[in-house]
């Protein structure tokens, strides 16, 4: 089995719903979600949300990572996570990050795939 590290996903969420930021890509991959950085760009704080979704389900309160958190103005926080996403024929799990406001955070997602 090969890994390959590198960058899983980015996005900015330009909606207050959230946005996919990285899905499993095959049945025969396994992911290892390493570090999620969240960046306010803005000049004012910004509220935000991540969720690990397995597959078949929704991002809600019950697959919450960071619910309702407040990032500083212009600020970074970076999570260490260590979190494993796997898919098989009929599920596949994802990572969803949100915003409450419209255009504000950057979501970096790192790590390896296992394939």
């Amino acid at each position: 089995m090969a890994t390959t590290y590198k960058i899983l996903g980015q996005g900015v969420p330009t909606t207050s719903t959230s946005t996919t930021l990285y899905t499993v890509p095959t049945t025969s991959t396994q992911t290892v979600i390493s570090t999620v950085t969240i960046c306010n760009t803005t000049t004012s704080p910004a509220t935000a949300y991540l969720y690990l979704v397995k597959g078949g389900a929704t991002a809600g309160t019950t697959n919450a990572l960071v619910y309702n958190s407040s990032l500083a103005a212009n600020s970074t926080t970076t999570l260490t996570l260590g979190l494993t996403l796997s898919a098989t024929a009929s599920v596949v799990d994802f990572l969803v990050g949100g915003t409450g406001t419209s255009g504000a955070l950057t979501f970096t997602v790192s790590g390896s795939e296992i394939a």
